[in-house]
């Protein structure tokens, strides 16, 4: 060993040395498999995002799928339509630009910025403008939406959250404020009713009152007021009756949970404070009994069913103890949208009590680093860690509605966002939500990514109402590649000797720390021209479970500013770490059903318990009929045909197309375990079970030459099948 491999082994052991690599290099080193997304305004993704009002359809969409939609309605199919595709894909580039520059405002704002600038680039002719114009102008006459354009950041996820809660809390609190108003006014019709019945509005001077002057030299008014005073329909209204409904006339009208008199300002439910949240909620609760109290007697009243000796006793004593969980749930629900920072002592204790509790609260809590102490050093002990365990442990203590995620994801969530928001009792969405200056190296977008990719914060979903067992309300569905302990993807560089040179990475908790400033004492760079046999990738050295002592070396690459590859060794410190977070990721898979231990020996027990059947003797099946004949063509005539090479695949499963494939490499950078090449390095589906229905459609969606036909989903449970299922039908 000599004196280079020895100081990097007693690095990685444990010992404290000074990183002489200069700082600015540091924060300009990116994970290898993240380098190819560093330009993401270039790329087509799921953000800027359109926070779409009331009017509009769906809540969110994604610039992209905006630009999508008008495409298929205005773009004529084949080469009559290229021209003004290619236009609206370059407005859609301009448009991210703006962005990315911190251009901010609404879609049509941002749509006429970004025109006025592409028609007037110098270098165009008066042709190219003039066609450049007739498209934008066909666009935007077909363009239906309108919304607030948001860029990803750290405050994208209070913004899509907030928004998403005040669409569905205004259509609730409109539909229940007019049937309180329907409530009014049957209850004012009823002492209307009451008024006209007695004597004092029979009397000659009312009479003449309500029908107007123009009648009275045609009306006896004193023959008609005998008459009527004589032909009473019923009796009078008691007095307590009258009180009773003039008493909750008066609670409706002054209410302010729902604003039953648009006159009045109603409460405000959107805090950034549990503390605050939780001392409203207090405060208001006599008076929300009064408007749960004052509801009931109407329903009593306005039936003729109250009854002094049943009720007086029950209403006389109707307070806030006597709300049930269904009469407070009625009400708005809470928004309380948190950060971690602002987190403190008090905050916490009330976050654990509505957590526990049935309250109608809707929780935000935002994740700004993973990892980190109260003084932005690497937490390798956990203590911190609760904040990115908040989820789970809200899904042990009984939460309504638990759902993890990052700002990268929150477009293909949203209506998994939206069924939280608006079920019953508390729901809880813990979402890390990086800022610009919490990892200098990555872009949030590609960070909040990195943060799912690497296990480090995975997406789930935990919903009771699916019912049990707890695998089928417990969802890792929207993590790529869910089975496996890390996802793998192929990574492709130059040698040395300038060869392009493909390997499978896989993506671990440290290739996403490895840009997290506070933990680069953690990381030890190798050039290229010091890499050695001792060297070992993490992924691999984490699955040898090597012991300290055996002088291996775990890394994970890197590119620098100069995109040269650098090897980064870790400590054994950040070994720990990852093993923690893995042990983490394990346990959510046993949740999940994923590689369940107690599940796979019964499986296996199953399996040997099984007896293969005896096939029958050739001679026995001489003269009969096969029941279920082979009609599927031989390997040889699938190839003749152009069909995927595996023929005996089931009639609705995804197949490829495999002899038309021009080994672009879009499906195995997608999920490489799904998809793999031949021996003529053509693609196939080599496990159709590694990767969900969504990495079928959006690779087929990728391919260059639609070859790839995603079939039925082989999982009924994925979100969001009826739109995949949409997405699929082109490529049938």
């Amino acid at each position: 060993m000599n004196s280079e491999t020895a100081a990097l082994l007693s690095f990685h052991l444990g010992e404290v040395a000074n990183n002489d690599e200069p700082r600015a290099t540091t924060l300009s080193r990116c994970p290898a498999l993240l380098r190819r997304y560093s330009d993401l305004a270039l790329l087509r993704h799921d953000y800027p995002l359109v926070l779409i009002g009331n009017d509009f359809g769906q809540p969110i969409q994604s610039l992209s799928a905006v630009v999508n939609d008008l495409l298929q309605r205005i773009a004529p199919k084949g080469p009559p339509g290229e021209r003004i595709r290619r236009h609206l894909l370059r407005l859609e580039r301009e448009i991210r630009s703006l962005v990315f520059q911190k251009e901010t405002g609404r879609l049509s704002r941002l749509w006429s910025m970004a025109t006025a600038k592409l028609v007037s680039e110098p270098e165009l002719s008066e042709d190219q403008k003039r066609w450049l114009q007739e498209s934008f102008d066909t666009a935007r006459s077909a363009l239906k939406i309108e919304g607030e354009v948001i860029g990803c950041d750290a405050e994208t996820a209070d913004r899509v959250m907030r928004h998403l809660w005040l669409r569905a809390q205004t259509l609730y609190r409109d539909r229940i404020a007019a049937e309180l108003r329907q409530l009014v006014i049957r209850l004012d019709d009823l002492l209307r009713s009451d008024r006209l019945e007695a004597d004092e509005a029979r009397q000659p001077q009312a009479l003449r009152r309500a029908f107007g002057s123009q009648f009275n030299e045609l009306i006896d008014f004193e023959v008609l007021s005998h008459t009527l005073r004589c032909r009473r329909s019923h009796e009078p209204m008691p007095d307590t009756r009258r009180k009773r409904i003039e008493s909750a006339l008066r609670v409706l009208h002054k209410e302010k949970f729902f604003g039953v008199d648009g006159d009045i300002d109603r409460y405000d439910f959107a805090f950034t404070s549990c503390t605050e949240a939780l001392a409203a909620f207090k405060r208001r609760l006599p008076e929300m009994a009064d408007v749960i109290k004052a509801i009931r007697l109407a329903g009593l009243e306005l039936d003729n069913g109250y009854r002094d000796e049943l009720h007086d006793d029950f209403f006389g004593r109707f307070a806030a103890s006597s709300l049930t969980t269904e009469d407070v749930q009625w009400f708005p629900s809470y928004f309380v949208s948190i950060r971690e920072r602002d987190c403190d002592a008090a905050n916490q204790a009330h976050l654990i009590e509505i957590l526990s509790s049935d309250l109608p609260f809707k929780l935000i809590f935002q994740v700004d680093h993973l990892f980190h102490n109260e003084n932005g050093r690497p937490d390798t002990l956990g203590t911190s860690a609760w904040k990115s365990q908040l989820a789970t442990m809200a899904a042990s203590v009984g939460a309504r509605f638990v759902l993890q995620t990052v700002t990268s994801n929150l477009r293909s969530l949203s209506e998994s966002l939206v069924q939280g928001l608006t079920a019953p009792g508390v729901a809880l969405f813990s979402i890390f939500s990086p800022g610009e200056d919490s990892y200098p190296g990555l872009h949030p977008y590609l960070a909040a990514a990195a943060a799912v990719e690497s296990r480090l914060f995975p997406v789930f979903v935990f919903d009771p109402d699916k019912g049990d067992p707890r695998g089928n309300c417990f969802s890792l569905q929207r993590n790529p590649q869910c089975q496996s302990a890390w996802p793998v993807h192929s990574f492709t560089y130059e040698d040395e000797s300038m060869q392009a040179v493909t390997e499978n990475l896989c993506f671990t908790a440290l290739d996403f720390l490895a840009a997290d400033p506070a933990f680069f004492g953690m990381f030890r760079p190798v050039k290229r021209r010091q890499w050695s046999q001792e060297m070992v990738p993490l992924a691999e050295y984490l699955r040898g479970k090597a012991e300290p002592n055996n002088a291996q070396l775990p890394f994970v690459l890197a590119v620098g500013p100069d995109d040269s590859l650098t090897r980064l060794i870790v400590n054994s410190a950040a070994v720990e770490l990852t093993q923690h977070v893995s042990r983490r990721w394990s346990r959510l898979q046993e949740l999940a059903g994923i590689n369940n231990s107690h599940a796979a020996p019964r499986l296996d027990a199953a399996h040997e318990a099984c007896v293969p059947e005896t096939p029958m003797p050739v001679e026995a099946s001489h003269g009969q009929p096969h029941a279920n004949p082979d009609l599927s063509p031989s390997p040889a005539a699938a190839r003749a045909n152009g069909k995927v090479e595996q023929a005996d695949s089931a009639p609705n499963e995804a197949w490829i197309e495999t002899p038309r494939c021009t080994s672009c490499n879009a499906c195995t950078n997608r999920n490489s375990r799904m998809f793999k090449y031949n021996e003529n390095k053509q693609a196939l589906i080599a496990d159709l079970h590694a990767g969900s229905y969504r990495d079928l459609v959006e690779a087929a969606e990728a391919c260059k030459v639609a070859i790839i036909h995603p079939g039925e989903p082989w999982n009924s449970n994925e979100p969001d099948l009826e739109a995949l299922l949409e997405r699929a039908k082109v490529f049938r």
